[in-house]
């Protein structure tokens, strides 16, 4: 299962907590991209930014964005909600309040984040729920 938790204003994929912060990936999750092979958890490259985009369901999404030269991972998880660690189903229903996301950690000497809002609004429709 795939969580996501939120700690202050900061949301943390695929991994789990103490209360010291966050710890290495869940067991089950993999550290490293199955596409691009590249790290999906801290520490990223020097100089690597974070984005996170929300536009329906995150498979289809997330391939749009590791297809962009200069991104160097992508990872996908549930922002917002109202349910403690919701599973996919769960999410699904849309019970939950989560919303579908893909983090996306880019390398800004390559690609800008201007670039990312273009590949955002190329693909998002904002009059459709969940799209």
């Amino acid at each position: 299962m795939l969580l996501v938790r939120r700690i202050g204003s900061r949301l943390f994929m695929g991994s789990s907590f103490s209360d010291s912060g966050p710890r290495l990936p869940m067991q089950g999750v993999s550290e490293t991209h199955a596409v691009n092979r590249n790290r999906m958890f801290p520490p990223f490259p020097e100089k690597t930014k974070s984005a996170m985009f929300g536009m329906g369901c995150f498979w289809g999404v997330e391939r749009r964005f590791w297809q962009v030269k200069g991104v160097y991972s992508t990872h996908v998880g549930y922002a917002g909600g109202h349910t403690k660690d919701p599973d996919y189903r769960q999410v699904c229903s849309e019970r939950t309040g989560h919303a579908e996301v893909v983090r996306v950690i880019y390398e800004p000497d390559n690609v800008s984040y201007g670039d990312l809002l273009k590949v955002f609004w190329e693909n998002h429709d904002p009059t459709t729920l969940n799209q």
